[in-house]
């Protein structure tokens, strides 16, 4: 079975990027929306229990008695139902086909955060001059596209590739948990080094023959998954941004 050409971006890695790009695109919005639904949800399930069997759940704050907790829920304009619903509506129009979905610096920024990194400026506005082709300080999924494959064709190192490794690590962590292991990452490798000795090899960079013999054991955070990463291109992890004005960035 022959190897994934080094300029083809494979059907995995395209499902995954996707799944990534919609991550990340409008991510402040869509996080703001979600901690202020997540709070009302917990209420509504806890009224709903408590309008379903009174006798036998404990009454919630607030609403001691049935009609209490019948209010809380159903009043017309203030309602939980309501104001959950027209949540979870907001949250669709996110993702719906007409809304225009792009990267900003502040959706990267807060993505990262998640991940328990905390960047400057100067590093925010590296990662998205990476992909920004149009210069509109943000990154569609044209860009976010030919990004990745810049950095999978690069044989010189010298692509810019702070925010593809950022990228590759979460289409690694399909379930966006801040860890991947050595099965989450397999998977993915396996379609672009279906040579077995390719793959061990490629596995070994990133989690180290102890890891591999440990029948899948083995994980790195996001962190981790950075010295590695830093490391085999052959230099310390800096922590001082990287002036990448000296590159000249390849279009295609």
């Amino acid at each position: 079975m022959a190897s994934t050409r080094a300029g083809d971006i494979n059907a995995q890695e395209i499902k995954e990027l996707k799944r990534v790009f919609a991550h990340l695109a409008n991510y402040v919005p869509r996080a703001k929306l979600q901690r202020a639904l997540t709070p009302k949800q917990a209420r509504l399930a806890e009224l709903q229990a408590f309008l379903a069997k009174p006798d036998a759940v404990k009454p919630p704050v607030g609403a001691t008695r049935p009609e209490e907790a019948e209010l809380e829920l159903n009043e017309p304009s203030t309602g939980l139902v309501r104001q959950v619903r027209d949540l979870q509506t907001k949250l669709a129009a996110l993702d719906s086909a007409g809304t225009v979905k792009v990267i900003t610096k502040g959706d990267l920024a807060a993505a990262l955060r998640s991940l328990g990194k905390v960047c400057t400026k100067q590093e925010i506005d590296d990662m998205i001059w990476e992909a920004d082709d149009d210069l509109d300080d943000a990154i569609n999924w044209p860009e976010f596209r030919t990004m990745f494959q810049r950095n999978i064709t690069d044989d010189s190192g010298l692509e810019p590739c702070a925010l593809f490794n950022v990228v590759q690590f979460m289409t690694y962590d399909k379930k966006n948990s801040g860890v991947v292991t050595v099965d989450d990452t397999m998977s993915m490798l396996y379609a672009r080094h279906p040579s077995a000795d390719d793959l061990k090899q490629a596995m070994e960079k990133l989690f180290g023959p102890a890891a591999m013999a440990a029948d899948g054991g083995g994980s790195l955070t996001f962190a981790e998954y950075l010295v590695q990463v830093s490391k085999n291109r052959g230099k310390p992890p800096s922590k001082e941004p990287i002036d990448y004005s000296k590159f000249v960035k390849g279009k295609g």
